[in-house]
């Protein structure tokens, strides 16, 4: 009897330290997961605005030779006929032109504007999408793991199972908690895209 109780909280503390080492072993990987998930986000924050600063530097460049072609074109000295003596202003088609190049340059940051804010909502939406599908999974496999123990209490000692339990138990409830922050963060992040899309 000794020997068989000795035997069974032997292979109960085993157990605890195995699922132990395995939640520990789960932290590290998730952790892992959100630094790799925060530098890709970065990158394409990055990217975005690279992208976004070229297109605007383009803009402001090609609105600047406008304007000042439009300038150039109204600062032409009037021409004297030669038979008439009557002043002659500059044809209008060249100061409408101007105009209509202005306005169609600013409509243009305009809608690059709008674009960098759909595609920064479209990535926010990306990141929350896949966070919330990596809940579910790591739910599924807390679950799992729940079940496992279940069966290792009702195979082993009711000792060594509320143990197992215990420490599944701990782990699920630590990703439970570090899984909430994420996905408010996500949520703020995505109304903050959406409004300055807005």
């Amino acid at each position: 009897m000794l020997l068989a109780a000795a035997a069974a909280a032997e292979a109960a503390a085993a157990a605890t330290a195995a699922a132990a080492a395995q939640g520990s072993g789960l932290q590290q990987q998730q952790q892992q997961q959100q630094q790799q998930q925060q530098q890709q986000q970065q990158q394409q924050q990055q990217q975005q605005q690279h992208i976004f600063n070229r297109i605007s530097k383009s803009m402001k460049t090609a609105l600047l030779q406008r304007q000042q072609q439009a300038a150039a074109a109204v600062a032409q000295p009037r021409v004297q006929h030669p038979t008439t003596q009557q002043t002659q202003a500059p044809p209008p088609a060249a100061a409408a032109a101007a105009a209509a190049a202005a306005a169609a340059a600013a409509a243009a940051a305009a809608a690059g504007t709008a674009a960098r804010g759909a595609a920064v909502a479209a990535a926010v939406a990306a990141v929350t999408a896949r966070e919330i599908t990596e809940a579910v999974a790591k739910a599924a496999a807390a679950a799992a793991a729940a079940a496992a123990a279940a069966a290792a209490a009702a195979a082993g000692t009711a000792t060594g199972g509320a143990a197992v339990a215990a420490a599944v138990a701990a782990v699920t409830a630590g990703e439970i908690t570090e899984a909430a922050p994420k996905a408010t963060a996500a949520a703020r992040a995505a109304a903050a895209a959406k409004a300055a899309t807005a």
